[in-house]
């Protein structure tokens, strides 16, 4: 006896193919690290709406639709990307 039946419908070929990309990426995204690779710890600079932001590499916070990120600036320009390293450090270090 089922006590909750969820249906969207018949399954297409459209959540086949989805299903199908989210599992090869979940799997090949482990083999492609580097061995010993956890994402603790580290933090990347990154494009968003027209600034940088700074995301860690790994866990809940990286997703940008889901949280807002730990510190952002429009003051720098898309290509300055010393100024952007040097602002990074800076904030990451307080």
């Amino acid at each position: 006896m089922k006590l909750l039946f969820i249906s969207s419908g018949p399954v297409t070929w459209s959540t086949r193919w989805l299903w199908l990309r989210q599992t090869l990426y979940l799997r090949i995204r482990g083999v492609s690290r580097a061995p010993g690779y956890t994402g603790e710890n580290q933090w990347n600079p990154r494009r968003e709406y027209g600034g940088w932001v700074i995301r860690p590499a790994s866990g809940w916070r990286r997703i940008r639709w889901i949280t807002p990120p730990l510190h952002y600036t429009r003051a720098i320009p898309a290509d300055d990307m010393y100024v952007v390293g040097t602002w990074m450090l800076e904030k990451l270090e307080k």
